[in-house]
């Protein structure tokens, strides 16, 4: 598949994102509780967030930089997503994310319908340019880091 393809689908896929009434409705008519979704800065997990958004689940969409909050926040009516500062490389930083998603939960007599761990990072260079920092937050955050916001949020 041509990048020029990839790129054209994808713009399809997102076209409508922002809609003041739920896409797929029809489709999932009960859409309830709320999703996780990680790694929702740009891409697939953007696009995720925002389809789950409109199609009336509440979203908590996992950023790492506060400036991306606010643009993640405006892909669907008001009140659908709510972001979360997380690095999921990052222990600590976990942490923090699930006790404000389990906080809001309870306060809103919700649920975890879902998660998806999308984030990611692409680190890409011959091997004799990546350093053992570079190679450790890629595995720290593309494997463990998925595995470890998993079985953090079970409990």
């Amino acid at each position: 598949m041509s990048q020029g393809t990839v790129t054209t689908t994808f713009a399809t896929m997102t076209q409508g994102l922002k809609q003041e009434k739920p896409m797929f409705a029809k489709q999932y008519p009960r859409a309830e509780g709320s999703v996780l979704v990680t790694g929702t800065s740009t891409g697939i997990g953007r696009a995720s967030a925002a389809l789950l958004a409109n199609a009336g689940f509440h979203v908590f969409a996992g950023v790492r930089k506060p400036e991306d909050a606010d643009k993640v926040q405006g892909l669907a009516t008001a009140g659908r997503i709510t972001p979360v500062i997380i690095d999921v490389a990052d222990a600590a930083s976990v942490a923090r994310a699930l006790e404000k998603v389990s906080t809001e939960l309870a306060e809103k007599n919700s649920f975890l319908a879902g998660v998806v761990s999308n984030a990611g990072v692409g680190m890409i260079a011959p091997v004799a340019y990546l350093n053992e920092d570079i190679l450790h937050y890629q595995t720290q955050t593309n494997l463990l880091g998925t595995c470890g916001w998993r079985a953090n949020s079970c409990h």
